[in-house]
């Protein structure tokens, strides 16, 4: 399966990300409070600008506008304190209305869903 195959790859080597330790997104991240949202905003700004690609009700959408439109989603339902974990679980894997899982689309055409590369990038950041 290739999903399989693709995970035994890390996030970034798979979405041609830079290094976390000398990303944008990190630099950025450990400027900000060490919070659970920061996580989340770390992880939006992460994949800013990569070849990505969100499949969402079946509809592609381009990094940056599913950012935008992310950034919007956690800013409206985030709750203050809630594990990012935890969110991610419940907010990053199924579509609403539509109720279908939502992927990432790796540079390769392999997609893979939100709610596991996001778990597995949230899993790199050092513990803080």
């Amino acid at each position: 399966m290739a999903s399989k195959a693709v995970a035994a790859e890390s996030v970034a080597a798979v979405f041609l990300l830079e290094p976390l330790q000398t990303s944008a997104a990190f630099k950025q991240y450990q400027k900000r409070p060490k919070s659970e949202l920061s996580k989340l905003i770390f992880l939006m700004d992460r994949f800013k600008g990569s070849p990505a690609e969100v499949i969402y009700d079946g509809s592609h959408y381009d990094s940056e506008l599913a950012l935008k439109t992310a950034k919007a989603y956690i800013a409206k339902h985030y709750k203050k304190k809630q594990p990012a974990e935890n969110w991610i679980r419940e907010h990053a894997y199924r579509s609403y209305p539509g109720r279908k899982v939502i992927f990432f689309k790796t540079p390769d055409g392999t997609p893979r869903p939100l709610r596991d590369v996001l778990l597995e990038e949230l899993a790199e950041l050092p513990k803080s």
